[in-house]
């Protein structure tokens, strides 16, 4: 199996190391499948994007082992998968990704400054 970015240690990252982990995600993200509003309005232009990538990365997705992801990639995972309105279609879809659900924000992470402002927000613990 390829070692992904996001099973990496991230004792000596970086703010770019976490950039990169945000981007990552961001764009495997967009191969789940449409959101509630592109499955909704298909003639629109993001709904025919969408409709090439759907299921383009599934074997990536279906391979993912969350016991070997850190704690913080797996909040930064769920955090963008909220994000763009598609958490309920990966636990829909992979099973093995069910336990994202317990990755809720503790402290502010390594790395916050890096990720866009509705990332940051589902990042920020709440009392």
């Amino acid at each position: 199996m390829i070692d992904r970015i996001y099973c990496e240690d991230q004792t000596h990252w970086s703010d770019a190391d976490y950039y990169a982990l945000w981007r990552y995600f961001d764009r495997l993200a967009e191969y789940l499948g449409p959101t509630q509003a592109q499955a909704q309005l298909p003639e629109r232009r993001s709904a025919r994007i969408q409709a090439r990538k759907t299921g383009v990365r599934d074997d990536e997705f279906a391979t993912i082992d969350l016991a070997r992801m850190p704690a913080e990639s797996q909040r930064l995972l769920r955090a963008v998968l909220v994000s763009q309105q598609r958490y309920d279609l990966v636990l829909e879809k992979f099973p093995n990704l069910a336990a994202l659900a317990q990755a809720v924000p503790e402290a502010e992470p390594r790395g916050f400054s890096q990720y866009p402002p509705a990332v940051q927000e589902l990042l920020t613990p709440r009392d």
